[in-house]
């Protein structure tokens, strides 16, 4: 399960309560043949894709990311 930190923010004399996250992306980054435009040529391709796999995070998360070349 995923460790959360709370925090509790005061914004316009009201407390709201919100979490950040740890957030863990693996990057396995490759040479390929693509062709995005229609004309090939040599790219770099994210875990075998292009373009890659969004990263999504939030304001205040704890990002790491990891690349494997």
């Amino acid at each position: 399960m995923a460790r959360m930190k709370w925090l509790s923010l005061v914004v316009m004399g009201t407390v709201a309560l919100s979490h950040a996250a740890k957030v863990h992306y693996n990057l396995d980054l490759t040479w390929d043949t693509g062709a995005p435009n229609g004309v090939e040529r040599k790219m770099i391709f994210v875990n075998g894709r292009f373009p890659g796999p969004p990263l999504i995070m939030e304001y205040g998360d704890e990002i790491t990311v990891s690349f494997r070349p």
